[in-house]
């Protein structure tokens, strides 16, 4: 029963991170930057975690390295929805399976079978068989980078989880501590839209985060 309800919460948590490529490219065209959301993201998240959570556990330092992870990804990934668009981001952002097994291995000793390793390329494969198409050198090393560093996030998360890190405790590292490291990038760019067009969608990447750790930590 455990293992299923773990199954069926990392399955909504691939639903909700479905939506998350689609309303940056919304934001996108409508004339904001690309990295508002991103601002939003962190900012409502945290605040909201900020009530969930003992602020002692703030500061240890595993939660600043998480933050930094964190906001370093979802800028990334940011710009490679811009470059690349939604569809063929999100295609290369899923070959995060490949790199958790690698990454695992190194940093949470997870073994790696020959079904992870089939069931990643499966996984690879089938969503390039959705998108059916091609992307430039440009567009594929973003789209393969960011890819590569959700996958550390995935890793790092796992490790602290292993380390009786809470899920909640997870999220406020990488959206309070996330803050100072995304907030350089709103230089220079256009203004962030409105706050309440953003709050949606940064309320579901909040509940994605969530229900990813409860899948994985059930698992």
């Amino acid at each position: 029963m455990k293992l299923r309800e773990g199954f069926f919460e990392v399955l909504l948590a691939s639903f909700l991170w479905g939506t998350v490529g689609v309303a940056i490219e919304y934001f996108y065209d409508l004339g904001s930057s690309p990295y508002s959301l991103v601002f939003f993201r962190t900012l409502i998240s945290g605040i909201i975690s900020f009530f969930l959570v003992d602020l002692k556990v703030l500061t240890k330092g595993e939660g600043i390295l998480m933050g930094l992870i964190s906001a370093f990804f979802y800028e990334l990934y940011a710009l490679a929805v811009t470059i690349d668009g939604a569809s063929l981001a999100t295609v290369l952002l899923f070959t995060s399976p490949l790199w958790v097994t690698l990454i695992s291995w190194r940093l949470v000793k997870e073994g790696i079978t020959a079904i992870k390793v089939i069931s990643s390329l499966l996984i690879i494969s089938g969503v390039y068989l959705m998108y059916l198409g091609t992307g430039t050198i440009l567009q594929i090393a973003i789209g393969l980078a960011s890819g590569l560093i959700y996958g550390l996030l995935i890793s790092y998360s796992r490790l602290l989880q292993v380390k009786q890190y809470k899920e909640k405790e997870i999220i406020a590292f990488q959206s309070i501590w996330g803050m100072p490291f995304v907030l350089p990038f709103l230089r220079g760019g256009k203004p962030p839209l409105p706050v309440w067009r953003c709050l949606p969608s940064t309320l579901r990447q909040h509940y994605t985060i969530l229900f990813l750790l409860q899948g994985n930590e059930e698992e």
